[in-house]
Parts: structure tokens; C-alpha cells; sequence
């Protein structure tokens, strides 16, 4: 059966269902493109970034941590040792329980092997350095300035020099990640337009087809005297 011995409303059913399909072609693209996006949001907000901020908790407690108990060796009076053996209390449990979350994030969650390796070397240095620590505010409690001194200068300070080392590791991996992450959605994202771009050209000129196939077809039939159509055509033309 060629397009000519199609009838009308072969014709129309043809272009418009052509029509319809290319429409739930372009939804179905578009309700994909809009999934692989949440899901890339989620992964970054609930996996990345998720760590990467309570990482940096942790940093942030073992800095405040540090800083009482250097505080704890120098001050003399006694209202001054009683606030920083606060501030190391409260500091050691941000630190303490945000390595506990961190842990279990990197448990549960869908890490790279990269960033599981990264976040074991933060644990054990923290895990290492924090009874230094800690003895350090214990000796500066109990009156031992100079030995207190010579902890934080002999077993300390290096302990905490490779801390600052994994945790900056760490952070310098997820801001990579994270760029890395936003460059791979710009790229899908410039796929999925110049996919659109290309079914809606092809839905315009489809339709554009259609409709001169159409328009053909219509005044070939109202222009063709033998057709039930044409002989209607004359009736009206004539005041019936």
C-alpha cells in the first residue's frame, strides 16, 4: 500500500500517532534526565559532602583540642585552667563523636575505596594522637609544666603534624570529587539537551510533513470530481 491509496484518516492517524510518540519519546527523556539529577544530588549531599562536613567537625574539635591543652601548659591562674580543661573536654567529644559518625557514614555509605583508604589514615591518627593529648592535660593538671612541655614537643607535635597531613588529604580529595562530580553533570547534562534539541527538530519537521501531507491530501480530495467528497464539495458550493 503506497501513501497514495491511503485514506484520510489513515493519513491523519499516521501523523498524529508519529506526533504522539515522538511527545512521550521527549517526557520519557526528560523524566530520566530529571531521575539521574536527584539521584546525583543525593549522592553528593548524602555521600561527598556529607562526609567532607563531618570530617571537618573533626578537624575543628582536634584544632580547638590542641589549642586548650597548649592553653592548659601556659596559664597560671587557677579560673583560666578550670575554662580550658572545659575547652578540651568539650572539644575531645566533637572530635570523639565525629569520628564515630564519620565512621559509620563510610561503613554504610557507597565510598570509594580512595576515600575509605583516606578516612582509616584520618581515624588512626586521631586515634594516635588524642591519649597524647589528653596525657599532656593531665600533666599540665596536675602541676608538671616541664614534662608537659617536653610531651608536646617530643611525641605531640608530630602526632599531630600527621593528623593535619590526613585531614587535609582527605579534604583536598573531596574538593576534587566534588569538581569532578559537577563536571560529569555538566557533560550528561549537555548530552541530554543536544538529544532533546534533536527530537524536537525531528518532532517540528514530522510535523511539518504531516501537515503538508495533509493539506495534499485534503485538496486532492476536494479537488477530485469522482470522489464522494468532491461531489459533497460541489452540493455546498452550490447552497445545499
Amino acid at each position: 500500500m503506497t501513501a497514495s491509496t491511503l485514506t484520510i484518516r489513515t493519513k491523519l492517524s499516521i501523523a498524529f500517532g508519529a506526533l504522539i510518540m515522538l511527545l512521550m519519546l521527549v517526557s520519557a527523556l526528560a523524566w530520566r534526565a530529571l531521575a539521574l539529577e536527584v539521584e546525583a544530588f543525593d549522592d553528593f549531599v548524602d555521600g561527598v559532602s556529607a562526609r567532607a562536613r563531618v570530617a571537618s567537625v573533626v578537624r575543628q574539635g582536634v584544632d580547638a583540642r590542641a589549642i586548650a591543652a597548649r592553653n592548659l601548659v601556659l596559664v597560671t591562674r587557677q579560673e583560666d585552667v578550670v575554662l580550658e580543661r572545659a575547652n578540651v573536654e568539650k572539644a575531645h567529644q566533637v572530635a570523639t563523636s565525629g569520628l564515630e559518625q564519620l565512621k559509620r557514614m563510610t561503613m554504610a555509605g557507597d565510598a570509594s575505596p580512595k576515600a575509605r583508604g583516606l578516612i582509616s589514615d584520618l581515624i588512626k591518627s586521631e586515634m594516635d594522637y588524642a591519649p597524647v593529648a589528653l596525657e599532656i592535660v593531665s600533666l599540665a593538671m596536675q602541676g608538671k609544666r616541664l614534662e608537659a612541655i617536653q610531651q608536646m614537643n617530643d611525641r605531640c607535635r608530630p602526632l599531630l603534624v600527621q593528623l593535619v597531613r590526613a585531614s587535609d588529604a582527605y579534604a583536598d580529595y573531596t574538593q576534587k570529587k566534588a569538581e569532578a562530580m559537577a563536571a560529569e553533570n555538566d557533560a550528561r547534562m549537555a548530552r541530554e539537551i543536544m538529544l532533546f534539541a534533536l527530537i524536537v527538530l525531528a518532532a517540528a519537521s514530522g510535523a511539518v510533513a504531516a501537515g503538508a501531507l495533509v493539506v495534499r491530501s485534503l485538496s486532492g480530495a476536494l479537488g477530485a470530481e469522482p470522489t464522494a467528497l468532491g461531489k459533497a464539495a460541489e452540493r455546498v458550493a452550490t447552497g445545499d
